[in-house]
């Protein structure tokens, strides 16, 4: 507590990451209780290296025994910092010190990114697998979705995955989505499967894919948006396939 000022609070958060902007507010009382008074405020930051940097500055009138609020901000830098609030009241052409408070504002941890990857696509039908995309899928077959997704965090995650399949009419043929029950570990795979759907149309199917994590806020970490397979047209059976000569008669 000073001569005329008391700065009986400074609101900031305790830690904040790399970048943030980090909003400050003091506040400061005139104690006199009889006398207005000019009172400046100068708050600054500080870093482990020692470097300083100021970010509110400001001159008001505070009135006797009422509290005025100073409000500002700085952007966090990547180590912990300390805030620090001084008071002055002018005496002359002179500032003179009154007070000061602190408050430390520690580095928070950053949040490891999601990350994840669809590491293999599969496309199963007549009992025979073949890689996303596949080709010269016999015409009248029934198509069975397979992908796999990878962790590539360093953590335990809950993957989930989400796909959409088209005809070559752009007709919806399937549409899939599911979370798996438990969770993936660090560079695991989780293998999706869908539905059975059927491959009546000849030509090119597609196939719309997200892999993501993160449940309760889902986010996208991978995706493949293109062909699933060609399909090839049957061939149509001749007219007279069943024509045969059974006899002849010799003249």
């Amino acid at each position: 507590m000073g001569v005329y000022t008391d700065i009986t609070q400074i609101i900031a958060p305790s830690s904040a990451a790399p970048g943030e902007t980090v909003p400050v507010t003091v506040k400061v009382k005139n104690i006199d209780d009889y006398w207005d008074h000019v009172i400046k405020l100068i708050v600054v930051f500080y870093d482990v290296y020692g470097e300083m940097d100021s970010f509110i500055s400001e001159v008001v009138i505070i009135r006797s025994l009422e509290t005025h609020s100073f409000s500002g901000s700085f952007t966090m830098p990547n180590c912990d910092t300390v805030i620090d609030a001084f008071t002055y009241y002018p005496i002359g052409k002179e500032w003179i010190f009154d007070d000061r408070k602190s408050k430390d504002i520690s580095l928070a941890e950053v949040p490891e990114p999601y990350a994840g990857t669809i590491s293999k696509k599969q496309l199963e039908y007549d009992e025979s697998r073949a890689s996303i995309p596949a080709y010269n899928v016999p015409q009248g077959e029934r198509g069975l979705v397979h992908i796999w997704g990878r962790n590539d965090m360093s953590t335990n995650q809950k993957m989930g995955i989400s796909w959409i399949v088209r005809d070559p009419d752009g007709i919806v043929v399937e549409e899939y989505s599911h979370w798996e029950t438990f969770w993936t570990g660090p560079g695991k795979t989780q293998e999706f499967i869908g539905d059975r759907f059927n491959l009546d149309k000849a030509g090119t199917y597609t196939i719309n894919v997200g892999l993501l994590m993160n449940p309760d806020h889902p986010i996208y970490v991978d995706i493949y948006y293109g062909n699933l397979c060609t399909v090839a047209a049957a061939v149509p059976s001749p007219a007279f396939r069943s024509f045969a000569v059974t006899e002849y008669a010799k003249q």
